[in-house]
């Protein structure tokens, strides 16, 4: 079909965010890191926050139908699943949301038909299918083809294409090259958006960079961790790592960032709030405290107002 001018500027061409400023409806995008840094558990979050339509790490989502393709890891999927209702106080009760139970090969054509027959029987349609990982989802693809990578996105813009679905493809980053996805560019230049998973401390802080972003305008980093809660662990939210810090964050020392916050606040009130959270005895609160608030001094992070406040220097 091909539109007069005016007929194409009246199509409304206005960006629909599935996940506030990180996903747009209907596009491709790819997560990508290291092998073993979280990004199934970036996944696995964002997709149940979607299917059950709470934020993710703050970000109003479109709640909708999800459907995740796992290619490895289906019971540490059950016990990740189980942290993130723990952790939320949920349940998968009525949560639209569907697993796949065995793995694929979507670059062979009987594959990809026989997930399009069983798409055909999922209703409402999709509004984020998952796909974890690229790697662990093909066979006998060559990742440095250009050809066959190529041949791959076309394969997920036919994804989009019956479902009208977001597609999120989790890959890992280079060998040598930790800031760019593994293979050839063609995959990553035919996604509308590219997030990177990267660490930026030795405190276990993780970032998420919008590494490109075809339409509007990319999202500022997002500082996560992960934070154990049985039988797994949850991606939780986190200060941005101090550059150049070089020793390790203690539990007093995150529940010290934690009270302090971002703004001015009297040392009493802080020190009320961070002996409650530490929740040990008045000598190992005291002396938590002590050794939390050294650090943040000479870290530079706060100073002590004459007048009993403590102001954080952090950005």
């Amino acid at each position: 079909m091909i539109d007069t001018l005016d007929e194409f500027m009246r199509r409304d061409r206005s960006q629909k965010w599935l996940v506030e400023g990180v996903i747009a409806e209907g596009e491709l995008t790819m997560l990508f890191g290291e092998s073993g840094i979280g990004k199934s558990f970036a996944a696995i979050d964002l997709a149940l926050c979607v299917a059950s339509g709470q934020p993710w790490l703050g970000r109003a989502v479109v709640q909708g139908l999800v459907v995740y393709l796992p290619s490895e890891g289906f019971d540490g999927l059950q016990a990740r699943i189980q942290a993130w209702c723990a952790h939320r106080s949920a349940t998968t009760e009525g949560v639209p949301f569907h697993m796949g139970a065995y793995e694929l090969a979507l670059n062979h054509p009987e594959d990809f038909a026989e997930l399009e027959g069983e798409l055909d029987h999922i209703r409402p349609d999709p509004k984020l299918i998952v796909i974890d990982t690229l790697t662990g989802m093909t066979k006998g693809l060559d990742q440095n083809s250009a050809k066959d990578m190529a041949a791959f996105a076309d394969t997920c813009k036919m994804l989009k294409l019956i479902t009208g679905a977001a597609v999120l493809v989790v890959h890992h980053s280079g060998h040598k090259d930790k800031g760019r996805s593994k293979g050839a560019v063609d995959f990553w230049a035919a996604c509308d958006r590219v997030l990177g998973m990267s660490r930026v401390g030795r405190d276990g802080v993780l970032s998420i960079k919008c590494a490109k972003s075809r339409n509007g305008e990319p999202f500022d980093d997002i500082h996560v961790r992960l934070q154990q809660c049985e039988p797994a662990a949850v991606l939780v939210e986190a200060e941005k790592a101090v550059k150049g810090e070089t020793t390790v964050l203690t539990r007093g020392d995150r529940i010290f960032r934690e009270v302090v916050g971002r703004k001015l606040i009297e040392e009493a009130k802080a020190k009320a709030a961070f002996n409650e959270k530490y929740g040990k005895s008045p000598g190992a609160n005291r002396n938590a405290w002590s050794r939390a608030l050294d650090k943040a001094l000479n870290a530079g992070l706060i100073e002590l107002e004459s007048d009993g406040l403590i102001l954080s220097r952090e950005k």
